[in-house]
């Protein structure tokens, strides 16, 4: 089965009101983001996959016909390109980084209504917000690689171009440098 970009631009819903959750003083957004300008409806909702520096949105499942191989440019991800709701924006490296922050974060295996991921927890408030394991697509041909092919790992996009954070259900976590042209999950932070 072929699947089209599922895309739509500048759209924002008012139905989900975000007000964020501070982890390790840092402002996160509780879910995904699903369309451009929308969050996905429950935290544990992955949402849609976007190359780094692009507001066009892939699909979590299915084939494609139309996989863009091309690698964006730049150094880092343009505000016209940030497919985040408004007041929201693509983490930099710092920020995510301050998630892997062990002195200040918690962070651990967790199941939220059949779907894993991991939770971080701020240690001095205790506020958490819940990260689920994302498939990805491969930037060569867009080939689907889910939590079934890919193992149990979260994969999700920083605003410097290429640079990604990962976790692994073995407890591994890092940040990494990858090709852009991959499709991955955003997680956005307050403007």
């Amino acid at each position: 089965m072929f699947i089209s970009i599922l895309v739509a631009y500048g759209q924002q819903s008012s139905a989900i009101v975000e007000v964020g959750i501070v982890i390790n003083g840092v402002k996160w957004a509780t879910r995904n983001i699903d369309t451009p300008g929308n969050f996905v409806a429950k935290p544990e909702d992955v949402g849609l996959l976007y190359k780094s520096n692009s507001k066009v949105a892939w699909p979590t499942k299915g084939d494609l016909s139309n996989w863009d191989t091309t690698e964006p440019d730049g150094g880092v991800w343009e505000k016209s390109n940030d497919p985040s709701p408004h007041g929201w924006r693509v983490p930099t490296p710092n920020e995510l980084e301050s998630l892997l922050d062990k002195e200040n974060v918690n962070r651990s295996h967790a199941v939220v209504n059949g779907v894993g991921g991991y939770r971080f927890t701020d240690k001095a408030t205790g506020k958490s917000i819940f990260m689920p394991y994302t498939p990805y697509r491969t930037c060569s041909d867009g080939k689907l690689y889910d939590v079934k092919t890919s193992g149990r790992i979260g994969y999700y996009w920083s605003s410097k171009i290429g640079r990604k954070m990962e976790f692994f259900e073995s407890g591994f976590t890092m940040m990494s440098n990858t090709y852009s042209g991959h499709g991955m999950c955003i997680r956005p932070v307050a403007q």
